[in-house]
């Protein structure tokens, strides 16, 4: 499992740009980030090794934040290596809440999935490798 720091971000100019700051005075690095949007907020997912700490900072600066369990999956970064992870998912009833991948130079693809249960066990006794924060 690994932590991902989401935050829920209100939908007004500067906001990103202010969290993206505290986070950088405070010497923060983040490894992977996203933002879904509707229309009212943005629900920032971010990895970090700094998970506790990078919570802690944007609480106190009045931050809505919470740390998630979620499992990610080293994957090829080639056409349909995402096939084989979601049948094994299906075949076992399991629901995927979100997910999201991103590739690396290395010629392998992140998946981070978000999940109603805990995977891990499935996912490496199934020979699949998980990624580490």
């Amino acid at each position: 499992m690994i932590k991902q720091l989401t935050v829920f971000l209100e939908n007004e100019k500067g906001r990103l740009k202010e969290m993206l700051s505290i986070l950088k005075d405070n010497n923060i690095n983040l490894d992977s980030f996203m933002i879904a949007e509707t229309a009212d907020y943005g629900i920032v997912r971010i990895l970090t090794k700094d998970v506790n700490y990078a919570q802690q900072i944007l609480a106190s600066k009045g931050f809505n934040c919470r740390s998630v369990d979620v499992i990610g999956v080293k994957l090829s970064n080639e056409c349909g290596s995402l096939v084989p992870l979601f049948d094994l998912l299906s075949n076992h009833n399991i629901n995927v809440e979100y997910s999201y991948c991103f590739a690396t130079i290395d010629n392998l693809a992140n998946l981070v999935i978000k999940t109603d249960v805990d995977v891990s066990d499935l996912l490496q006794n199934s020979g699949f490798e998980l990624l580490q924060i």
